[in-house]
């Protein structure tokens, strides 16, 4: 005689045993990947931006120390304002902004503005808006459209955050000749610029060394192979503000677990309660598709796709639990024993289920 028959209590036991047991599992283990993304993002960030640190897997700058100490680079004075940030495509792995620049320096065989590029990106358009070179310090303003790329880490999407950086080098002086001295004063973002589904949070203006692994051929004084530029980085911090866009991408989702759950409070004896979690199972399916659609198909594991997969398993588990249901009540006709399994097994199925995205949701959150 099965389990089920002969001793119901234990069966139902082990039911909600197995259940707790599998859900505390999906809520260790997506915390402890959400908290371990969100951990190297803000590691990435931080060496990003600290002149003294270099970054996992780029080229650590390396320059003619003894060079250096006896040369006397042009030091200019270099600011940002980003008037517009045009479009942010996570898809295409870029950002256009829209923002002006100025170089304040001392030396007439010089022009800074004029020999500037974006690393990491393309200038669209430079217009010179103002110069003087017969003053000093010399000075121009430019007004830049640039597209920059980035591959944005998605991987806590729609919790993700992201640092948009401007990376300005001079495309002929390296540091011997010219260094950029960030004006961090006058540096800023307009209150105009506003993203879609973004905020800006935080920003910040470094310079820093920057070595490429060749001398691209040239024949230099120093004694170091690689070129080593001055760069001046502007850091722009955005993240997702409050739970809108979490709430919007899932409601659909949530609405065919909610629907699945129903079962519980349909009489077992009812035919149709199993076809209530199937038609909740494919809703869900065609949800996922859905909250899916806007990111990057590039085979990373998301918190999107967890999110949609303990949905998924939440109601495969309820018909699961359907089909036990009725199956205890075709043994032992006990309607009271059975209702008693369902409001038991909802509380624990909701309560799991509320748990899991919480926990996920909130460790992968800045």
């Amino acid at each position: 005689m099965s389990l089920l028959a002969k001793n119901p209590q234990l069966t139902m036991r082990s039911w909600f045993t197995a259940i707790i047991i599998l859900f505390l599992f999906a809520s260790l283990v997506g915390s402890e990947r959400g908290i371990s993304a969100r951990e190297e993002a803000e590691d990435t960030h931080k060496r990003r931006l600290d002149p003294e640190l270099s970054e996992n897997g780029k080229t650590k700058a390396n320059w003619d120390v003894k060079l250096l100490e006896v040369s006397t680079p042009v030091l200019v004075k270099t600011g940002i304002y980003v008037e517009r940030i045009i479009d942010l495509s996570l898809p295409d792995a870029s950002w256009v902004a829209d923002f002006y620049i100025w170089f304040r320096w001392d030396n007439a065989d010089i022009n800074p503005g004029e020999t500037f590029q974006i690393v990491d990106g393309e200038i669209l358009k430079k217009e010179l808006i103002k110069k003087n070179k017969t003053t000093t310090p010399s000075y121009g303003l430019y007004r830049v459209k640039a597209r920059v790329t980035k591959f944005f880490d998605i991987s806590r999407y729609p919790r993700d955050d992201h640092l948009l950086t401007i990376n300005v080098e001079d495309t002929e002086h390296q540091i011997y000749e010219l260094q950029y001295i960030p004006d961090e004063d006058s540096t800023e973002v307009s209150s105009r610029v506003k993203l879609q589904g973004y905020e800006v949070y935080n920003k910040k203006l470094v310079q820093k060394f920057h070595s490429y692994k060749t001398d691209r051929g040239e024949v230099h004084k120093s004694d170091v192979s690689q070129d080593t530029y001055s760069q001046l980085i502007y850091g722009i911090w955005i993240k997702r503000p409050g739970w809108g866009s979490y709430i919007k991408m899932f409601e659909g989702l949530f609405a065919a677990v909610a629907v699945a759950m129903l079962s519980f409070f349909i009489r077992t004896t009812t035919t149709n309660r199993i076809s209530l979690g199937v038609g909740a199972f494919f809703a869900a399916v065609a949800a996922t598709y859905v909250a899916t659609k806007n990111i990057p198909n590039i085979g990373v594991l998301t918190l999107t796709d967890v999110i949609t997969g303990v949905s998924m398993l939440m109601i495969f588990l309820v018909i699961w639990h359907t089909i036990i249901a009725t199956r205890l009540f075709e043994v032992h006709q006990d309607e009271k024993m059975v209702h008693r399994f369902d409001m038991i097994g909802f509380i624990i199925f909701l309560t799991s289920f509320v748990i899991v995205n919480a926990t996920m949701v909130i460790n992968a959150s800045i």
